[in-house]
């Protein structure tokens, strides 16, 4: 008989993958995973902490942000991770927040490591199933935690919060710190669009430091109504009025409580984040414009309208010129004259919002004939003489009519 008789060894046999030999000490099992949920896996007391998944993607995280590519930003970028994974209570706040996020983005039809074990690419890139899961936990965490940095960064209030909780704060920084998650719950959205490339999310700020908690927010809210504020018109009490209402609106009484309250260290803020897009240290540019603010909190003590709008209405008017100013200071080498002269000889003339335009002529003259009188010695400016009073002389012309 030529036929062959036909067996299958494999019918009536289930495939097991053993991973190793040995018992496993990972606490990621199979059954660890199948009876509990994420946000379990997650806990405080689960298989993987949040805190420690946070301190494997918080650096990632950043990346996303598409930041200004200088040292500041490097050490900006430093300084806000590690205070992060130091700060129990902002820890809380991201993990509240990914939780809420994986709740709204996670599909209920099977288990929640199911997308894990069906991943090709995780189970090619991965020998055990432990590091699999590892691997897909990351990357679902990752996501959030991005969005929620890329929010809370143009806002400028991480930094805001690590400078609050410095060394050991006082009754002040507690009661800001209080506000500052309070607000953080109430003004914080995640609403940015999944990451999925390094600096895909835009960076609107200059790595400025903050005082007040959401500063930002509030300043660009009550900006929205500069245009209404500068059209053109005949009554300008009323129109004063009604650009205050509409800001008051759109910020909310409590909030705008919040910020008069402060309104010194809001005055600071405010002009941190309208004049800092010149390459002038913020040191030197709070320096130079104090007298101006000094000058407009007295000013806002005589009069009877609100000091809050007042503020933003000196900025609206006065911005231009500042900018002015600072940039022809940031384009005169500081070797060349000396910082603290120049703002006490410009002191003198921020007395009143006419004298603006005199103070930035006098800032002009100081500057362009300290870069002129180098001409006979171009040696100690690096030969690059004309370099100098060229970047002078185009920062004195934006802005300043007879400067040209």
């Amino acid at each position: 008989n030529k036929s062959r008789l036909r067996l299958s060894f494999l019918s009536g046999w289930t495939g097991v993958l053993l991973e190793q030999l040995e018992g496993s000490q990972d606490p990621l099992t199979p059954q660890t995973c199948a009876e509990n949920s994420l946000e379990d896996i997650l806990g405080a007391s689960g298989a993987w902490p949040f805190k420690d998944v946070l301190r494997e993607v918080i650096s990632e995280c950043f990346w996303f942000l598409k930041y200004p590519s200088s040292r500041l930003a490097a050490d900006h970028v430093q300084v806000v991770r590690d205070f992060v994974l130091q700060d129990e209570e902002l820890i809380r706040q991201f993990h509240n927040r990914t939780l809420q996020w994986l709740h709204e983005h996670t599909s209920r039809t099977g288990p929640w490591w199911r997308d894990a074990v069906m991943s090709v690419d995780l189970l090619r890139a991965h020998s055990q199933f432990s590091d699999c899961i590892r691997a897909f936990i990351r990357a679902r965490v990752k996501e959030p935690v991005a969005i929620f940095v890329r929010e809370l960064e143009n806002m400028c209030a991480l930094r805001t919060l690590a400078d609050l909780s410095e060394h050991a704060p006082g009754a002040r920084e507690k009661r800001l710190r209080e506000i500052w998650f309070k607000l953080c719950e109430e003004l914080v959205e995640m609403r940015a669009p999944t990451p999925r490339e390094p600096e895909c999310f835009p960076y609107h700020r200059q790595l400025q430091r903050l005082r007040l908690p959401f500063a930002a927010y509030f300043a660009d809210l009550i900006d929205e109504s500069r245009e209404l504020y500068l059209q053109s018109g005949d009554n300008l009490a009323r129109r004063r009025g009604d650009v205050l209402s509409a800001a008051q609106a759109r910020v909310g009484i409590e909030n705008w409580q919040y910020l008069s309250e402060h309104s010194q260290d809001y005055a600071v803020d405010l002009i941190v984040l309208r004049l800092t897009a010149v390459p002038l240290p913020q040191d030197l540019q709070l320096q130079f414009v104090e007298p101006f603010l000094r000058w407009r909190r007295e000013y806002a003590l005589e009069g009877q309208f609100d000091r809050l709008f007042e503020l933003h209405e000196f900025v609206w008017h006065n911005a231009d010129k500042l900018q002015t100013m600072l940039r022809l200071l940031a384009a005169t080498p500081s070797a060349l004259f000396d910082f603290d002269a120049v703002c006490k000889e410009s002191a003198r003339l921020a007395d009143s919002m006419e004298h603006t335009l005199e103070r930035a002529r006098t800032v002009v003259q100081i500057c362009c004939s300290t870069v002129i009188t180098q001409k006979a010695a171009p040696v100690e400016t690096d030969g690059k003489w004309f370099a100098v009073a060229r970047r002078g002389h185009s920062a004195a012309r934006l802005g300043l009519p007879g400067t040209g």
